[in-house]
């Protein structure tokens, strides 16, 4: 019985200390290192800049679709009006299926 009181007293007084000078967290170190950089590396003309990826058209392409969740190859063309047959040409990494149709993919559906 004396040992179980002794070592609940040395929990609490552990407990007690850890209360008292709780120690600084990592993630406070990291956000403070990041701020700093961000400060130091900032551009002077508070510029506005978009992080998502570049999508640029093939140089002869008028028209982009960008390929949205429920996008299939044939609704594409029936919805520009084109034949299959051109989108696959203005498009050669796209399959005749479709199966490579991903979400955000920029197709070419009008070509000079």
């Amino acid at each position: 019985m004396k040992f179980v009181t002794l070592i609940a007293i040395v929990v609490l007084a552990f407990m007690a200390t850890a209360a008292a000078h709780p120690k600084q967290s990592k993630f406070e170190h990291g956000c403070k290192k990041f701020k700093k950089f961000r400060a130091e590396h900032e551009r002077d003309d508070n510029d506005c800049r978009d992080d998502r990826p570049v999508i640029s058209k093939p140089a002869r392409c008028v028209k982009v679709h960008i390929v949205d969740r429920n996008d299939r190859i044939a609704r594409i063309a029936m919805r520009y009006r084109i034949s299959l047959q051109q989108l696959i040409l203005w498009n050669p990494r796209l399959h005749a299926n479709g199966d490579n149709l991903v979400v955000g993919l920029p197709v070419c559906v009008e070509y000079k």
